[in-house]
C-alpha cells in the first residue's frame, strides 16, 4: 500500500513539473509574439485537462502495477525504478493532454496567425512562405 501512494505522490509531482514548463513555454510563446498571456485563462482552462490526463493515466498504470509486480515480481524489490516510471507518468499525462487539448496555447497560435497574415498581407507576401531565419531586430 505504501508504494501506491509513493507512486501517485511522485506522479503529482510529475504533473507539477510539467504544469510549471508548460505555464514557462506559454509565457515566452507569447512575449516573444507581442501577445497578451492571460494566466488566469490557463489556470482556469487548461489546468483541468493536465490534472484529468495525469489522473487518468496515473490510475492505468496504478491498477496494473499489481498484474505487473505478480507476473515479474524480481521487480518488487526495485522501489527506485517503479517511482522513476510513475513520475514519468506523471509528467507525461500532464503534457500529452496539455499539448492536444491546451485552450490558451490555440488562442495564442490564433492570435500570432492573425498578426503574421496581417504582416504578410501588407508586406504582400500572402502566398510565400516566410524563410525560417535568425529574426533581426528593425
Amino acid at each position: 500500500m505504501i508504494l501506491y501512494l509513493q507512486c501517485f505522490s511522485i506522479s503529482l509531482l510529475g504533473l507539477i513539473l510539467s504544469l510549471l514548463m508548460v505555464l514557462k513555454s506559454q509565457l515566452n510563446k507569447a512575449k516573444l509574439a507581442n501577445v497578451i498571456f492571460d494566466w488566469k485563462l490557463f489556470f482556469k482552462a487548461d489546468i483541468w485537462i493536465s490534472i484529468a490526463g495525469t489522473l487518468v493515466m496515473v490510475g492505468m498504470a496504478l491498477i496494473l502495477l499489481g498484474p505487473f509486480l505478480k507476473k515479474y515480481p524480481q521487480f518488487a524489490d526495485n522501489t527506485l525504478m517503479i517511482l522513476v516510471v510513475f513520475s514519468a507518468f506523471g509528467y507525461l499525462g500532464s503534457d500529452l493532454a496539455s499539448r492536444f487539448f491546451s485552450v490558451v496555447n490555440s488562442r495564442i497560435n490564433s492570435a500570432i496567425d492573425y498578426k503574421t497574415t496581417q504582416a504578410d498581407a501588407a508586406s504582400g507576401n500572402l502566398n510565400a512562405p516566410t524563410p525560417a531565419s535568425k529574426a533581426t531586430k528593425p
